[in-house]
């Protein structure tokens, strides 16, 4: 283990003068507070504090809580220096996560590394279209970003599936390519196969209407109103009307079966369920590294889901063969324990609840 110290701290690189008039104010009026209520002896200055604080807004990385938990539970943040010197990738060929027992930081690879390459790591989520990335990136770690992925181009980039379109009159598995109209400076979508043209507002609109089944859907499943919430994507999902639809692996249709998944869950239709995440899962696996962090949760809930199949015996007919189910969510739960043993650190507590769900198949 490599520990730091506070002038390494110091050290660190922040973006003060890039941070909001309003952020500054506060977080100075807030340091004025805590140094008349500390000891004399404790000889910190105000920019101090606000350089901490931007250094902290900057660099810090989260520590999980000590639970089995995937959903993304924060006990505190903290700042490692020498972690803070490895740069961004969209497509990372590490991953940072903690030890909880020791509040340390553990970076590990996820892929293997040619040597002289550079070690890089995700400092977002980056199962998200190239504009949220960036977008997200410039305004919270204010730089932007040029790395390989976001600079591929082409029908076979994960950027191109994450947030694209495909022509229905050609069975919804063509992909539509954007094409700029010089003349107008608009952009629109060809389809390679018909050659039928769609225009960048038709686009945006399927996707405004996809964004706001899934808000509405969320805000019903936050209430506990499932089946409205399932009937929502329903309508969405079975909605030909448009000439266009969502490619399989666009990012709001992964979020939509993933919704759905959820609200069968929670109706008690865990067939259903299965078949969904099961369609996740694939959906994942065409846009994600092997060893991702989501695509581990998304082997382990649909694991979950399959031992509720076999706990109440849905498989029936010629799926009725018990051996065979049960050997597939076996295996389920063995690819989820592979990518979080690869990703977590020795003895983490989502390895062990891999583990111990894996015997009650």
């Amino acid at each position: 283990m490599i520990t730091t110290t506070y002038s390494d701290v110091v050290d660190m690189v922040h973006a003060t003068n890039e941070l909001s008039p309003a952020w500054l104010a506060s977080v100075q009026a807030g340091a004025e507070l805590i140094l008349k209520s500390l000891p004399s002896e404790c000889a910190v200055s105000v920019p101090e504090v606000v350089g901490l604080a931007a250094r902290i807004n900057e660099n810090s990385y989260s520590l999980d809580a000590n639970t089995a938990d995937a959903t993304g539970q924060v006990a505190s943040v903290g700042l490692f220096p020498l972690a803070g010197l490895i740069n961004h990738s969209c497509q990372p060929n590490c991953i940072w996560s903690t030890d909880p027992s020791q509040g340390a930081m553990v970076v590990r690879t996820t892929a293997f590394i040619p040597h002289e390459d550079e070690i890089t790591v995700p400092y977002i989520d980056v199962h998200q279209p190239r504009h949220a990335r960036q977008r997200q990136l410039k305004e919270t770690k204010h730089f932007d970003c040029r790395c390989d992925r976001c600079n591929e181009v082409g029908p076979a980039a994960a950027d191109t599936l994450i947030d694209g379109v495909c022509c229905r009159g050609c069975g919804g598995h063509e992909l539509l390519v954007p094409c700029l109209n010089y003349r107008g400076g608009s952009y629109y979508y060809t389809c390679p196969k018909c050659n039928g043209k769609v225009s960048n507002d038709v686009v945006d609109a399927v996707k405004a209407q996809a964004d706001a089944a899934i808000q509405s859907a969320q805000a019903k499943m936050d209430k506990k109103e499932f089946k409205q919430a399932q009937s929502i994507l329903d309508t969405f999902w079975n909605d030909k009307s448009a000439v266009i639809s969502l490619h399989p692996c666009h990012w709001m249709a992964t979020t939509a079966v993933r919704l759905l998944s959820d609200c069968a869950f929670k109706a008690g239709m865990y067939l259903r369920c299965y078949d969904l995440r099961k369609r996740l899962v694939m959906q994942l696996e065409a846009t994600l590294p092997p060893n991702s962090l989501a695509l581990g949760t998304a082997y382990l809930e649909l694991a979950t889901a399959g031992t509720l199949c076999l706990k109440h015996k849905v498989w029936t007919g010629a799926d009725q063969d018990e051996r065979i189910h049960r050997e597939q969510v076996k295996a389920h739960y063995d690819q989820c324990l592979g990518i979080r043993k690869v990703c977590y650190a020795d003895h983490h507590p989502r390895l062990m609840q891999v583990q111990s769900q894996a015997l009650s198949v």
